[in-house]
């Protein structure tokens, strides 16, 4: 709406032929005339535009440099922290101990060359005030090095950043990142030096001028130079800038400086550091930029009295269809720019094709965003699915979101297969360690390799037990293809680990709201397998048909009934549960054994159930032995109502109790933090993460508590602090959208949505 009120009030096909006209005008007047005009206005633009591209290059350049001393800084931090500079090292004797000498001299050694702005790696050791130091070699600090490396023990945190005369040797002084060790210790006895090189680094700070001419330079937290190492308080140019920019109490922008007659384009921010806060300056000359304006003055004189006279005839035809055709497609693209008010020295053509590219790049990066994060969003959702928190969505819902997460479900099986890895093969030698995680993220790569010849639609989850699940989506069942599958992931785990497979196939549905039910019977059934050391397949449909002609069935689905009303705090939901869950039970159980064994097995499930909700169950149930209780019992309805009455009743008036309590904290946490951080990329899964939580938990918690859904409350709360930006000051609509945490598109259509104005017409309004 801006760009047709613009159109319509300054670019209208009359003015626009009157202005060209005058234009014409204008040029005839003579060249010098024109051409003063020319560099008066054109300069000035020119410095404006350079500062802003030289801001942004600067700005990028800056976010380099900070993020790799964020790197050393957490490197460092790291390093403390790794056993080798725990408490015993004060006792170890490195005279005599030549092995770990050695050890610790390597080890600094790699550390040293693990990051190209690293000149040295020192470990200092205040043992028995006889101060040791490896740099990286061993050797005893001299009484004059002690007060080099003896301060940083007694400086009151643990990491900083210190500059120090001759450390490294060179001439000059150094910058040091130090940590005190143990990293964990109040009392600390030694530290890790860091030495930059300094060479390097001043290479990297050069980044921040654009061009050949010009300065950089870095100020710390007591206003003094401390980049580059050249005695740069004797250069008056610099020393003049640093007094500048020590004036401004912003911590970041930028501004024009003159200096002898000369124009700079100064920039300056901040580098957050631990414990001290750096400021960068870069300053690039402008004079040099206007020299082509001149040339281009003078042309433009000679150039406007020879066309003068056709361009007036052209103009007056012309003018009349050239603009209506450009008038047309900014209304096609006015949406997307609202504040085009506030760049007067675009064209048309410009503001239309910087929208095209700019929705191009926007769909391209949300394209390969999409792509990227599809896996994952998928496997979330099989994770979520598989332990029960989607249960009470429908069959509809559940396919609508499988589609949208890029799944093809329509006239589709689903299966879950369960891969186990247990014992060691007939070899003593493995080419796996014990740890359980490298274990199972081998065989995880392993069945994704198999999957990618096998199937068009898979999911493998790890499930950080030795074991993985393998989600299938089928066009048609085939037995025999999962056969040929399953032989030939157990004869590489085989082969490559050494270890055994016990692998359960579930039966095949078409029903996504069973799938939950298939992760479930995989997890059970592969307990059914016998107990020796070999591979097994367990095909699930087989063993119930077996199971069906000689024994009595255990209601599995009514027990995951049973646990679902726990977790949802539905009391009368669980007695029904219960009371058929007993029905069936004894309806196939053959003898009383098989009942209370299937009893038993509940009770066991449930208390599962509330372990993993950690709650102290002994505060619930006073010590009682709940297990011996409900053994003595003999009566199965007995058993039931000791098991609502006893057992679940106390645990859900505990739980409800415990929940509101906590889901009050939770989302006092989260609105402080979403008040602090609302400029940021935040969504609900990021903030249930942050906050320990799942997205089922905080979104529910959030609606009863405020009364608003989480996304509703942030988008009010953003579009709140985009107010109080456009009306108190003068930021650019794109700057407030990204101040508040938007992309400028997007910003332009949910402003518009919640203020029913667009931000440049609430500007108008309220600035």
């Amino acid at each position: 709406m801006g760009l047709i009120k613009r159109v319509q009030t300054g670019w209208s096909r009359e003015y626009f032929r009157k202005n060209f006209l005058l234009i014409l005008f204008i040029a005839f007047i003579p060249g010098v005339i024109s051409g003063v005009g020319i560099q008066w206005f054109g300069v000035n633009e020119v410095k404006d535009e350079l500062r802003e591209r030289h801001n942004n290059q600067i700005a990028e350049k800056a976010e380099i440099i900070n993020d790799q001393l964020d790197y050393l800084e957490m490197s460092l931090s790291y390093w403390a922290f790794e056993k080798r500079f725990g408490p015993e090292l004060i006792d170890r004797n490195f005279l005599r101990d030549v092995t770990e000498t050695r050890d610790m001299m390597q080890m600094l050694t790699v550390l040293q060359a693990s990051h190209p702005l690293i000149k040295k790696v020192e470990l200092y050791l205040n043992k028995d005030n006889q101060p040791l130091l490896f740099s990286p070699y061993y050797s005893e600090v001299k009484a004059v090095d002690y007060s080099l490396y003896q301060p940083s023990l007694s400086r009151g945190y643990s990491l900083g950043w210190e500059q120090l005369d001759n450390h490294t040797g060179a001439d000059g002084e150094s910058m040091i990142l130090s940590h005190a060790i143990p990293g964990s210790s109040q009392v600390p006895f030694g530290s890790l030096n860091v030495a930059l090189d300094q060479e390097k680094f001043g290479q990297l700070l050069q980044t921040l001028k654009p061009y050949d001419h010009g300065t950089t330079f870095l100020i710390n937290g007591q206003k003094q130079i401390i980049l580059p190492t050249v005695s740069l308080e004797q250069n008056y140019f610099v020393s003049a800038l640093k007094n500048e920019v020590i004036q401004f109490e912003n911590q970041e922008g930028s501004f024009e400086y003159v200096y002898q007659g000369d124009s700079y384009s100064v920039s300056y921010g901040v580098l957050e550091r631990v414990n001290d806060s750096w400021t960068y300056v870069s300053a690039t000359p402008l004079s040099a930029i206007t020299a082509p304006i001149e040339l281009v003055s003078k042309s433009i004189v000679a150039i406007s009295v020879s066309g003068l006279g056709i361009a007036l005839v052209l103009t007056w035809f012309g003018s009349k269809k050239i603009y209506r055709p450009v008038e047309q497609l900014i209304e096609k693209v006015q949406e997307e720019y609202q504040e085009v008010e506030a760049e007067k020295t675009k064209g048309e053509f410009s503001l239309i094709e910087e929208g095209f590219t700019q929705l191009y790049q926007e769909r391209q990066r949300l394209k390969v965003r999409l792509k990227s994060e599809t896996p994952q969003l998928q496997k979330s959702f099989l994770i979520q699915m598989s332990q029960g928190y989607l249960y009470q969505q429908n069959e509809q819902q559940l396919t609508n979101r499988m589609e949208n997460y890029g799944w093809k479900v329509t006239n589709r099986t689903f299966r879950v297969i369960d891969i186990q890895a247990s014992g060691t093969g007939k070899s003593n030698q493995s080419l796996i360690t014990s740890d359980d995680s490298l274990i199972t993220f081998s065989i995880q790569n392993v069945v994704e390799e198999l999957c990618e010849k096998y199937f068009q639609q898979y999911s493998v989850l790890d499930n950080y037990d030795l074991s993985v699940s393998l989600f299938l989506i089928e066009e048609e069942e085939d037995s025999a293809f999962i056969k040929e599958f399953v032989q030939e992931v157990t004869a590489i785990i085989n082969r490559l680990l050494h270890m055994q497979l016990i692998i359960t196939v579930s039966e095949g549905t078409s029903h996504v709201k069973r799938i939950h039910a298939l992760f479930e019977e995989t997890r059970q059934g592969k307990y059914q397998r016998r107990f020796k050391n070999q591979n097994q397949v367990l095909f699930l449909e087989e063993v119930q048909q077996r199971g069906n002609r000689s024994h009595g069935m255990y209601p599995f689905e009514v027990e995951r009934e049973v646990i679902q009303a726990i977790r949802n705090g539905e009391n009368l939901q669980v007695h029904n549960h219960l009371e058929l869950f007993l029905n069936q039970l004894v309806a196939s159980a053959k003898t009383w054994e098989n009942i209370q064994m299937g009893m038993l097995q509940l009770f066991s499930r449930i208390q599962d159930e509330m372990l993993l909700s950690d709650i102290q169950l002994d505060d619930v149930y006073a010590n009682r032995n709940l297990y011996a209780e409900l053994s003595l019992i003999k009566e199965p309805v007995r058993m039931l109502n000791w098991m609502e009455v006893e057992v679940i009743d106390p645990y859900l008036a505990h739980l409800k109790e415990r929940v509101n309590l906590e889901a009050k904290r939770l989302v006092e946490s989260v609105i402080n933090y979403l008040k602090n951080s609302y400029m940021n990329d935040i969504s609900l899964d990021h903030c249930a993460e942050m906050f320990g939580t799942n997205a089922h938990t905080l979104s529910r918690s959030f609606k009863k508590m405020t009364g608003v859904k989480f996304i509703d409350y942030l988008t009010e709360l953003r579009i709140d602090k985009s107010k109080q930006l456009l009306s108190g000051t003068t930021m650019k609509i794109h700057e407030v959208a990204e101040q508040v945490g938007y992309r400028h598109s997007y910003f332009n259509r949910i402003f518009k949505k919640n203020a029913c104005l667009s931000p440049s017409e609430y500007r108008k309004k309220h600035g």
